[in-house]
């Protein structure tokens, strides 16, 4: 089965998050129920929001990285019989929204998320990454 979309939810930090559901029949009446959330984080994010307080040109960040950079999380459970797939999803749902919702809206959420991406790339590529 393909990733559906569920719901979109438009974040206070102005980021929207995809949830999706990412579910397939394994076998029978047994299912891998998936849950997907997304967030694409533009990396002008990091200019807007934490100027002042990093040192790396965003001008770099954005030619290591491109214009986006894909904050995604999954949670699945395995071997779920058909008649409790609706019940299972709902519940990686929710614990997920739970346990990460106030994390993702927060107002540093998408640069921290940034420079956590370039820290990364710049490891990859043998570079530095001054302390923020």
């Amino acid at each position: 089965m393909k990733e559906k979309v569920i719901k979109t939810l438009h974040l206070e930090n102005g980021l929207d998050l995809i949830l999706c559901d990412a579910s397939r029949k394994i076998i029978g009446d047994r299912w891998l129920v998936k849950f997907t959330a997304k967030i694409e984080v533009p990396t002008d994010q990091l200019r807007r929001d934490m100027a002042d307080r990093v040192t790396v040109d965003p001008a770099v960040v954005s030619e290591g990285l491109g214009p986006n950079v894909i904050f995604e999380q999954q949670r699945e459970r395995n071997f779920i019989d058909d008649i409790n797939k609706a019940a299972v999803f709902k519940e990686l749902h929710d614990s997920f929204l739970d346990s990460t919702f106030a994390y993702l809206s927060h107002p540093d959420f998408p640069s921290k998320f940034i420079l956590k991406k370039f820290r990364e790339y710049s490891q990859q590529k043998g570079m530095g990454l001054p302390a923020v």
